[in-house]
């Protein structure tokens, strides 16, 4: 009897060290999943700020770039309004210069008829 009490103590002990052993693994998976998943929260904290400077680039590039066009834009309407008004005095001063051509041509004719 004692020899088969003993034989029962030893696979109980057994058994008992094969569950601490499968605990002991469970654990360090556990311990290894925790450490993987704090790992995959900085990769991703990591690379949200990646894409948040990206996109922060990008927005500053396009208010950039817009504000350039703006730019542009005024300088084009500032030069169409020179144009306008460089075309509308030289159409005065074509007719000024018609009409004066016109009276001296008028004189000119008076005078030689005077003469005549």
């Amino acid at each position: 009897e004692t020899g088969e009490r003993v034989k029962d103590l030893e696979r109980e002990q057994i058994a008992i060290e094969e569950e601490l052993e499968r605990v002991r693994k469970e654990k360090e998976e556990d311990e290894q999943n925790r450490e993987l998943e704090i790992r995959l929260g900085e990769v991703e904290r990591n690379h949200n700020a990646t894409l948040l400077d990206k996109c922060d680039a990008t927005v500053r590039q396009d208010v950039a770039i817009k504000a350039l066009l703006d730019e542009t834009v005024s300088e084009k309407i500032q030069l169409t309004k020179q144009i306008v008004v460089l075309q509308v005095s030289t159409v005065g001063r074509q007719r000024n210069f018609q009409k004066s051509g016109f009276r001296n041509a008028c004189h000119a004719a008076v005078a030689l008829l005077h003469r005549c």
